[in-house]
């Protein structure tokens, strides 16, 4: 068995490895103080499995929100709709349907979203992203 120092990682995937591990919001994410678990709101896809949504609720009243796509060979699009109500994909109980969205693990922040929020996950990959209403 070979065992590295986080400093020795150096390969594309262990430093991606490196990268996801070092990442200090990721790991505030899951070490929120409310460990509170994500649950899947939503599947779509060629039998049901295609693309997911899974959605975490933070002690500061935001919300972690991972987007899921498991197509081998096709980049997907996925909508998530940000309503103030039961009938959206994503319920905040907020009043307002605007979200500040920030991409967890690339480091940047994407902006206000109104009512939808759109992204395109490259195939077999995913987003984790911070919600704030």
């Amino acid at each position: 068995m070979c065992l590295h120092s986080l400093s020795t990682l150096s390969s594309p995937k262990q430093a991606f490895a490196k990268d996801l591990i070092m990442n200090k919001e990721i790991v505030a994410i899951n070490q929120d103080k409310d460990a509170v678990m994500a649950s899947k709101v939503y599947t779509n896809g060629r039998n049901s499995w295609m693309t997911d949504v899974w959605i975490k609720p933070l002690s500061d009243g935001s919300f972690a929100v991972a987007l899921i796509n498991k197509d081998p060979e096709r980049a997907q699009p996925i909508v998530l709709k940000l309503s103030g109500d039961t009938d959206g994909d994503f319920y905040s109980g907020a009043a307002s349907s605007t979200a500040q969205v920030r991409d967890v693990g690339r480091r940047v922040e994407l902006g206000n979203h109104t009512d939808v929020f759109n992204a395109t996950v490259p195939p077999m990959d995913g987003m984790l992203l911070r919600m704030t209403f």
